[in-house]
């Protein structure tokens, strides 16, 4: 101990209590710091103590102790330094208590009391995203956030990322809030500038070309996607050609690949992978090829849909995202399978959302599925639905004019839907034909060559339904379990009416005309149009008629519509 200090004298010869109390202080934070220095000389009975008293109430309130930091029955010298609690509005002092009976006395020196200042903070809100535009057309739409700050010593200062105000080259970046002695948060943004129209072709270059035009076009969709613009409109234009891609992800919205017709085809030639998973809304795709897909394994209902899944990405069973405007039109599937673990939807799967409150909605229309297969057993097994088309809970599926023939199913359905969670999920079928798709199943209730449904609700409207029981003769061309199965204005060959816990609802005509040959031109030569003379000319309902067939010849030709994905033209 060295320079000025407060003693606490000795009266020799007697016992004395005494007492050095400092100045008291109010506290503003929840710890505080104390540091001094003392010296006590013992001799006989006593003792040096330090000792920390609070009161709460004002001045008139009483003090207690609240801590004791130092309590000594021998001497002792020490440079004494601790953090304790404290409540923030209370008073508090130090008190030092000398007790001895013959002692020499004790010394206190250097009483510091310190608060920690606060630490400043910043607190920022979420990521914004989106801020996209098509080139010419900026700048993007604004949008907001948050910023907030709490026990600052200077204001917040904002700095945005170079060149984001007007971007010009894809790029992305972060705010940085900042202030003194506070540490920096950020806030990610995410935009770019993107022509509304890509070109893609198999004789493309992704490095030097700048997919801006039809001569200078990228060589993968994977490119293009990655250069798109989600939001605002993109079309990708894909040559004829060849492509092999697979494992695509098409996540950003409002975004239509469109191929120049069955000649752009994309071929599979790596094993147990698929085309593309879609998890963004207003996706279209449309007129190509699709083929020779598939998964050959994988986890139990993670790995469906062997071209296309739609919501959950492979190795997820599942979405929590709402999905809308979801297109498929004038494709050609053929060919894709899913063998995995529970995989459904040899070329399609609308995979299952995890609530109610979500859904997909889509539209298939001018497709053709041929060949397809969910299961390659050939044998009734449990687990493979959906040969072409699989819809989960949460599916809202509707198909225009499209054509379904040679399909597999090991199990039950060429289109499906299964939702025994909700008992929500549909799909409208509206002009389509089926042909020769087989089911394998043999277990009653499960066997559809053609349409099933497990929950939910099916519509079938002006449709065709023939030979799903062409190797077995125990499959329906439409069956169903715990379902709502709707048949109006169609030719179904064999019908079942059993749809245990459920309800089968055909109109008269569907009813009277069941097990009526459509006869169709020559499936030898995979022709499905409609002979001269077919009862199904002139038989369907113009309240569920798209108003073209699926060579887009308009509807309807004859006095009315005609049945299933062609009709039949005027000459």
């Amino acid at each position: 101990m060295t320079g000025y200090r407060a003693g606490i004298k000795s009266q020799y010869g007697c016992e004395h209590s005494q007492n050095l109390i400092t100045k008291y202080w109010t506290a503003g934070q929840s710890s505080m710091a104390v540091s001094f220095s003392y010296s006590y000389r013992h001799y006989s009975g006593g003792s040096f103590k330090a000792i920390v008293q609070t009161r709460s109430g004002g001045n008139s309130g009483a003090w207690f102790d609240s801590a004791t930091l130092v309590n000594k029955t021998s001497s002792a010298s020490e440079d004494y330094s601790t953090n304790f609690n404290t409540t923030a509005g209370h008073h508090y002092r130090l008190v030092f208590e000398f007790i001895d009976d013959w002692g020499y006395g004790a010394a206190v020196d250097t009483i510091l009391v310190t608060e920690t200042p606060p630490t400043p903070s910043i607190s920022v809100g979420s990521a914004i995203t989106g801020l996209n535009y098509a080139n010419g057309s900026g700048p993007s739409t604004s949008q907001s956030t948050t910023v907030s700050g709490t026990n600052l010593e200077a204001n917040i200062t904002l700095t945005a990322p170079t060149n984001f105000e007007i971007s010009t080259d894809n790029s992305s970046g972060n705010i940085t809030a900042s202030s003194t002695n506070a540490t920096s948060q950020t806030i990610s943004l995410s935009g770019q500038v993107s022509s509304t129209t890509l070109y893609v072709d198999d004789s493309g270059d992704d490095d030097n070309n700048t997919g801006l035009t039809s001569g200078s076009p990228y060589a993968t969709l994977s490119k293009a996607i990655s250069s798109a613009a989600g939001g605002i409109g993109v079309t990708i234009h894909i040559g004829a050609g060849s492509y092999s891609e697979h494992t695509l992800n098409l996540n950003k919205s409002n975004i239509t690949i469109q191929g120049a017709g069955s000649t752009t085809i994309f071929a599979n030639t790596t094993s147990n992978k698929h085309m593309m998973t879609i998890t963004a809304s207003n996706s279209t795709i449309s007129k190509m090829t699709i083929k020779d897909y598939g998964f050959t394994s994988g986890a139990s209902n993670a790995y469906g849909g062997g071209a296309i899944r739609v919501g959950a990405t492979p190795g997820n069973s599942s979405t929590s995202t709402t999905l809308s405007g979801i297109v498929f039109e004038d494709i050609l599937f053929k060919d894709n399978t899913t063998n995995s673990t529970s995989g459904d939807g040899g070329a399609i799967e609308f995979t299952a959302h995890s609530s109610n409150s979500t859904t997909t909605t889509a539209t298939i229309k001018g497709c053709t599925f041929d060949g397809n297969r969910a299961g390659t057993n050939g044998s009734s097994t449990a687990g493979h639905n959906g040969a072409a088309v699989m819809g989960k809970e949460g599916a809202r599926i509707t198909i225009n004019n499209s054509l379904f023939f040679d399909n597999k199913v090991d199990y039950a359905g060429t289109v499906t839907i299964w939702d025994a969670t909700y008992d929500a999920a549909t799909v409208t079928i509206n002009n389509c034909t089926f042909y020769d798709n087989i089911s394998y199943s043999s277990t009653g209730g499960y066997i559809a060559g053609g349409v099933f449904a497990w929950g939910g609700t099916a519509t079938i409207n002006n449709s065709i339904f023939w030979d799903s029981d062409a190797t077995n003769s125990d499959s329906f061309d439409v069956d169903g379990l715990y379902s709502v199965i709707n048949m109006n204005y169609s030719l179904i060959e064999d019908y079942s009416t059993t749809n245990t816990s459920g309800t089968v609802n055909p109109d008269s005509y569907t009813s009277t005309n069941e097990g009526t040959n459509p006869s169709f031109t020559d499936v030898s030569s995979d022709d499905y149009s409609l002979q001269s003379g077919s009862p199904a000319i002139d038989a369907g309902s113009s309240s569920y008629a798209p108003a073209d067939d699926i060579n887009d010849l308009s509807r309807p030709q004859g006095q009315s519509d005609d049945l299933g994905a062609y009709e039949h033209r005027n000459t």
